[in-house]
């Protein structure tokens, strides 16, 4: 009998073939806590960047935050208290969540239709009238 050894890593994406061994490993450790939702998920998720370059932390953070499914109140707080690079890849997984997952203000995709402005009036103003033309 064969016993075949899967790497941990081997589930990995695809956008993950440049990680170093050590980054998969740590980021296949971090995907398990999150799916556990391991109370340091979220530190993870804030490491993601250091574990596995800058290059690839974007991807790295969407894809724990897929794994961890956090609640809209979870969401809302790893972006208010993240850095620059920690909101942008929430704003990259919010696609991802579930839309209970969301933050309220993140669930309707629809913005208001532009108002149009009000045609002037071709009347001068009281102020046009006492206010000399320079170009005259």
């Amino acid at each position: 009998m064969t016993v075949v050894h899967t790497p941990p890593d081997a589930d990995l994406p695809g956008e993950f073939a440049g990680l170093g061994t050590d980054a998969r490993r740590w980021l296949t450790a971090a995907r398990a806590s999150a799916t556990a939702r391991d109370t340091d998920w979220e530190l993870r998720f804030a490491e993601a960047g250091r574990r596995c370059g800058t290059e690839h932390a974007d991807a790295a953070r969407v894809l724990l935050l897929a794994a961890a499914r956090p609640d809209a109140e979870t969401v809302t707080l790893l972006y208010h208290r993240g850095t620059a690079a920690e909101r942008r890849a929430v704003l990259l997984a919010l696609d991802g969540l579930d839309t209970e997952t969301r933050p309220s203000s993140c669930r309707s995709r629809r913005t208001p239709a532009p108002q149009r402005h009000q045609p002037r009036s071709s009347a001068p103003s009281p102020l046009r009238a006492r206010t000399p033309d320079a170009h005259q």
